[in-house]
Order: structure tokens, then C-alpha cells, then sequence
């Protein structure tokens, strides 16, 4: 028993250790941290944008074509690979139109 304690107690202290360890003379001063920080917010910031851009433009739609095509094809193989009978996929139904209940009768 007392060789698993002495495993278990060195596996404990190399655990705490493996931080302090990894990055070793790595400071974190409040210069440094405030500069991550800004530096994140400019990134979030122009991703936003790209993103906006992006939303409404023909390289987009294309891409999202070219996914739905790629998707399509995998379900298409694996129904052949399983056996299931479907030509196409099986079209949604049209969804109910629900009264709109802001308007007055």
C-alpha cells in the first residue's frame, strides 16, 4: 500500500506543478493584460463588420449553395448505404398560416 500512496502523492505535486512548469518567467502585468483586452475588442469588432458585409453578398449565397449541395449529396449515400428508398428528400409542408392577432377584427 505504501508504494501507491508515494505514487499518488507525486502525481498530486507533479499536477500542481505542470502550470507553473509550462510557461516558465511568464509575467502578467496589468500593462500587459489591458493591451489582450483591447486588443480582443478590435478583433470581435472587425469581425462584426465582416460578418455584416458578408451577409448580403453573392460570395455568400454561393458558399451556402454549395453546402446545401454537399449535404444533400452525404444523406443521398448514406440512405444507398442503409437501404432506405428515397429518390429526393421528402418536401416539408407548407407551415399553417396562424391569424394574426395584432390586427382587428
Amino acid at each position: 500500500m505504501a508504494p501507491f500512496k508515494a505514487l499518488t502523492a507525486a502525481l498530486a505535486a507533479a499536477s500542481l506543478l505542470g502550470g507553473v512548469l509550462a510557461h516558465p518567467g511568464e509575467e502578467y502585468s496589468a500593462e500587459k493584460i489591458k493591451r489582450s483586452i483591447e486588443a480582443r475588442d478590435i478583433a470581435q469588432a472587425n469581425a462584426a463588420r465582416a460578418t455584416r458585409n458578408c451577409k448580403g453578398s453573392a460570395v455568400r449565397a454561393a458558399v451556402q449553395a454549395r453546402a446545401a449541395a454537399r449535404r444533400s449529396i452525404a444523406a443521398q449515400l448514406l440512405r444507398e448505404k442503409r437501404g432506405i428508398v428515397h429518390s429526393k428528400s421528402v418536401p416539408r409542408r407548407p407551415a399553417k398560416r396562424e391569424p394574426d392577432y395584432r390586427q382587428r377584427t
